[in-house]
């Protein structure tokens, strides 16, 4: 009989075997920007078999996913905000190399300013005064609500007049 152990470590070695790729995928996962985390080699690559990519196939891919990492880059740079890629797993799976890419920049505005400018512009023309034709009291919106408000006299307190 052997030692105590030696089938625990025989049954390791054979589940730790590293997966091998096809060259097409390997060729494809190193000619990928690493800006942002690529995610899981092995689930990626499952992905990428159903797909079922040539070397065409695959460079066209990497092209756009480095065309997407890029534009995100350039967002980033000019102090804008960008949210990572998806991992590549995920980014095959739903097909988005075929999605359009924008490197357009967060305004930084709330769908209800926008809202509020889409309905004056509508209402009242494209020189419309946000401020007065919709019920803001006027002045600079500084996003404080206390700010926004005019303060009228309550009716209950006597006047000095």
């Amino acid at each position: 009989m052997g030692e105590k152990g030696e089938g625990v470590s025989k049954i390791k070695e054979d589940k730790l075997k590293r997966k091998e790729y096809s060259q097409t995928f390997e060729a494809f996962w190193q000619s990928l920007e690493n800006y942002f985390p690529k995610g899981s080699k092995a689930e990626a690559y499952r992905e990428f078999q159903k797909l079922e990519c040539n070397q065409e196939d695959a460079e066209f891919i990497a092209s756009r996913y480095n065309e997407l990492v890029n534009a995100k880059k350039a967002v980033m740079e000019r102090g804008g905000w960008a949210a990572p890629t998806k991992h590549l797993c995920r980014y095959l799976k739903g097909e988005e190399f075929d999605d359009e890419i924008s490197e357009r920049i967060d305004t930084g505005r709330t769908k209800d300013e926008e809202r509020r400018r889409q309905y004056a512009e509508f209402f009242l023309g494209p020189e419309a005064d946000m401020g007065q034709s919709l019920g803001h009291a006027g002045g600079e919106q500084t996003g404080d609500r206390a700010s926004n408000v005019i303060d009228f006299p309550i009716l209950d307190e006597p006047s000095n007049t």
